[in-house]
């Protein structure tokens, strides 16, 4: 069985994001996802910030840069960059985090993570049965995966080669910071036709944002949407009506989203609220 855990909109160092990083280590995840906003503060973000605030939460996901270089033991997350290549990561480092705009500009979340702005992670198994691919949907050099175009992005370019090159693969678990539709977004927000077409990937199995703070499952196009945002900073009101897509919402408190892999199946998600 795989665990992973799940948090977002958490960067701030405080009672509410302290419990829910000792609920979602106490899981023993093999890896930690993100859905952006890994911190907040009132200046440009630095590594010092980072450090300070999700390292300390997280330390035990993460590894120091000596520390990457003096592992020699055997790997198990293979990093997919942005030419495909595929680079073994050091096994300390489980902390899989996308960008939110409180992370902009990424100059220190790049340094710091020693991760590009997206990027895919496969789990080294003799079956291709899981893939992550994280994106950056706030804004990025090489633009918007969302942006369709006469002349594609190049984020988006490198989206469709590798969910092109990850047929064999069993299920992908796709992840960003904006949520395709969510029911405290304005209409103009909620717009799909303007949304990458993942429903034409039958192996997408599972997508997940953040940005609002809230927890939301929806289902879009056949495929389950969680709104992972109650990690730490603040809670949102609910609104009067859901969208038609959605299936649960809840703002009753702070946490993070729970799953579990076994070869034959996803298990359905389990939001925990500490």
């Amino acid at each position: 069985m795989l665990t992973l855990g799940v948090i977002g909109d958490f960067g701030v160092h405080s009672d509410n994001s302290v419990r829910v990083a000792k609920l979602v280590k106490s899981w023993k995840p093999a890896a930690i996802v993100t859905t952006g906003d890994n911190l907040y503060i009132l200046q440009t973000p630095s590594e010092k910030a980072y450090a300070c605030i999700t390292g300390c939460l997280y330390k035990e996901y993460m590894m120091s840069t000596e520390d990457r270089k003096l592992t020699t033991t055997k790997k198990q997350l293979i990093l997919r960059d942005k030419a495909h290549n595929s680079v073994p990561l050091p096994p300390g480092l489980r902390f899989l985090p996308c960008v939110g705009n409180h992370d902009y500009p990424t100059h220190a979340y790049c340094r710091y993570f020693g991760l590009p702005t997206y990027y895919g992670i496969q789990f080294k198994s003799h079956q291709p049965l899981l893939k992550l691919i994280s994106l950056n949907n706030y804004m990025d050099t090489d633009g918007n995966f969302e942006c369709k175009a006469k002349s594609p992005t190049g984020q988006r370019i490198w989206l469709e080669k590798e969910l092109a090159a990850s047929a064999d693969v069993k299920w992908i678990i796709i992840y960003f910071h904006y949520p395709q539709v969510c029911s405290i977004s304005p209409d103009e927000e909620n717009c799909l036709k303007r949304k990458f077409p993942f429903h034409k990937y039958p192996n997408v199995a599972l997508i997940l944002s953040g940005h609002k703070h809230i927890y939301e499952r929806l289902v879009i196009h056949g495929i389950t949407n969680v709104i992972v945002g109650t990690s730490g900073h603040s809670l949102y009101h609910q609104p009067e009506e859901s969208r038609p897509e959605s299936k649960f919402f809840d703002n009753s408190g702070y946490g993070g989203l729970k799953l579990e892999r076994s070869e034959e199946h996803t298990s359905e998600l389990q939001s925990h609220h500490d």
